[in-house]
């Protein structure tokens, strides 16, 4: 059903689909404590977490939702997808599906998974983990910081958000000569740039 533009000019729509409930749960943490900052903005992040959370699942899902908004005539200003590597297959296949599809779909990709961003907000590292498990025990152990999937991680570590930029792009910088070459992320040891959709939204809010 299309929208009645008569009235009030129609929010910026933004479209980010999740692959797991931790990174839905830190980007509704991230969203409303910015919102409270800038009560009057015009922007409508929707997050949706798909039955299919595999990465060609999640990417599908948001083919799907831009096809229906643009039937809708309400299209989004932005679309983004968020998973990791962990054991996932078609990683490959679902990275080109996002860059070819028209609009491109941004990717917040983690290796080995969103844990990985959670880390850095604590130290700067490139450290490689062989699972999640591993790199959770290590936020636990290390920097004494309880972690379970489903808390509200953004509160507890938002005072450390500017940290965890500056490690992130000290990471970023230190893969981007294998990218440069030619490697994809989900080819390096570790990988995050999870940190570019929470600038995205940080300059939207």
């Amino acid at each position: 059903m299309g929208r009645n533009r008569s009235c009030s000019p129609l929010p910026k729509r933004i479209l980010i689909v999740c692959e797991g409930e931790s990174e839905q749960i830190y980007l509704n943490g991230l969203k409303k404590d910015l919102w409270k900052r800038n009560r009057h903005n015009n922007i409508e992040i929707e997050m949706y977490q798909p039955n299919d959370f595999s990465p060609i699942g999640i990417v599908n899902e948001a083919r799907k939702k831009v096809r229906e908004a643009r039937k809708d005539k309400y299209p989004y200003a932005s679309i983004w997808v968020v998973f990791d590597k962990d054991a996932h297959a078609g990683i490959d296949r679902a990275f080109s599906l996002a860059e070819n599809n028209n609009p491109k779909i941004d990717i917040a990709f983690s290796n080995v998974c969103f844990e990985y961003w959670v880390l850095l907000h604590f130290e700067k590292t490139s450290s490689y983990f062989r699972d999640s498990h591993a790199l959770i025990s290590c936020i636990e152990t290390k920097h004494h910081f309880p972690y379970n999937k489903t808390m509200n991680i953004y509160e507890g570590i938002k005072h450390l958000s500017q940290n965890a930029l500056e490690n992130a792009d000290w990471l970023k910088s230190i893969n981007q000569f294998d990218l440069d070459a030619g490697a994809k992320p989900y080819e390096l040891n570790a990988y995050t740039d999870f940190h570019e959709l929470f600038q995205y939204i940080q300059g939207l809010l």
